[in-house]
């Protein structure tokens, strides 16, 4: 979000804001890096026993 106010002394003023991601976004991104982690660790186990 970007924009801009003027104050009580005529300054213009600007601002930029990001969005915070929400935790569910946080969540779901820990579950699928985790589940790629879990994947390749299953793959190189599968490989080293054979």
């Amino acid at each position: 979000m970007v924009g801009f106010y003027t104050d009580v002394n005529a300054n213009v003023i600007g601002f930029v804001g990001t969005p915070i991601p929400e935790p569910a976004s946080f969540t779901l991104l820990g579950a699928g890096l985790l589940g790629i982690m879990l994947r390749h660790r299953r793959k190189l186990n599968c490989t080293s026993s054979a």
